[in-house]
């Protein structure tokens, strides 16, 4: 559906990019940044987004460097160029995922100000998913977001199930939209479950765990779904549904059942949905369970595999200081050497915390075991 946004992407200028993504890239590090080479330069970020699709090539937008230094040197041109490029730039921005920033306390006044008058019925969706990733809590803005679902959007389309799903969980994630919407948009996901992928409804479970809030009208036709494909679900999304369930405290024999057919696939699970079920597991306190324990058992005995798989080499270290942050916090038992030969590996590795709570969080818990615990000699 992506494929359709913004119609003037539609024309000859896909002409001027060869098919690649490094050509892209060239073209936003080498092109001169004004109001007249912008509207080429907002192209170029959609073609990146889309081609990487299309080739699926993982790229992390938010720390590309030619990314950022880009979006920098935009920001003083965006008072000069058209509404319907600020239009196509936030939408791409929020493909992309790119959250806070800079740039969107420049693409809100402007929003504001004219381009949200520009924007399709088709496109408002993608314009609230934008708004909800750079975290956006201007009422004004999201007001005139609703009211436009309510007396645009809503009224002249044909809601499909993916654009329902990726509106409500906009929404729930911002905390915006009123009840009126969100149902309309609810009901549309209920009577479609047949064509609700397994990836959505980890997703919904998300937006749910993220307010803290159970909807038990959706979650149930949800859980019912997951339960009647359970084995057709991979161990990824299967782990994504389960660490969201265990946050929102879900049925237990529901989450045993789960649980008992994730280990099953476990040797599938890559290393970083491993760390993120295993941490979701934690924040509620669930290591009385044995399901937990069993995720870190199977750590131990494959890291060295899981390690193998991973293609970014600089994240290693972050998700070790997560597992085993994660682990000290809860009192799980691992070995000293195990412990020891991790540790090294993360005081010569070139991690970087950054401005994660969580992952400071992490790593001071580890130092303080590292300080602390009584090794046997």
């Amino acid at each position: 559906m992506i494929f359709r946004m913004l119609r003037f992407f539609a024309d000859s200028s896909r002409k001027s990019f060869p098919l690649t993504i490094e050509s892209h890239f060239q073209m936003l590090k080498t092109s001169s940044y004004s109001p007249g080479t912008l509207p080429s330069i907002i192209k170029a970020f959609y073609h990146l987004y889309t081609d990487s699709k299309t080739y699926h090539t993982t790229i992390n937008w938010n720390s590309h460097p030619i990314i950022r230094s880009s979006i920098n040197n935009m920001i003083p041109h965006l008072p000069n160029i058209e509404n319907k490029y600020i239009n196509s730039l936030i939408v791409s921005l929020g493909f992309m995922g790119i959250g806070p920033h800079p740039i969107w306390k420049q693409l809100e006044p402007l929003f504001l100000g004219g381009s949200y008058k520009e924007v399709e019925d088709f496109y408002v969706p993608y314009v609230i998913t934008s708004f909800s990733v750079c975290k956006c809590q201007n009422p004004v803005l999201w007001q005139i977001l609703n009211q436009k679902l309510i007396d645009n959007y809503l009224k002249t389309q044909t809601v499909s199930s993916t654009t329902a799903v990726l509106t409500y969980k906009s929404l729930m994630l911002a905390r915006q939209g009123s009840p009126a919407v969100l149902n309309q948009l609810k009901t549309v996901i209920i009577n479609n479950m047949h064509e609700i992928r397994y990836s959505s409804i980890s997703g919904l479970l998300n937006a749910m765990s993220y307010n803290k809030q159970l909807d038990q009208d959706l979650a149930k036709p949800l859980i019912a779904k997951v339960m009647q494909d359970i084995d057709l679900i991979d161990a990824s999304e299967l782990s994504k549904i389960l660490g969201n369930l265990s946050l929102l405290v879900y049925d237990r024999k529901v989450c045993e059942l789960i649980e008992s057919k994730l280990m099953k696939k476990v040797n599938d699970l890559s290393f970083k949905d491993l760390v993120a079920c295993f941490s979701l597991y934690c924040q509620k306190r669930s290591l009385l369970l044995e399901f937990p324990k069993n995720l870190f058992a199977h750590y131990m005995n494959k890291r060295l595999v899981l390690k193998s798989k991973v293609e970014n080499k600089d994240v290693i270290a972050v998700y070790d200081v997560k597992m085993l942050g994660s682990a000290i916090d809860m009192d799980i038992v691992m070995p000293d050497k195990f412990f020891l030969e991790i540790f090294e590996e993360i005081k010569k590795s070139k991690m970087n915390i950054g401005d994660s709570k969580t992952l400071q969080a992490n790593y001071a818990s580890v130092e303080k075991y590292k300080s602390f615990h009584k090794f046997k000699s």
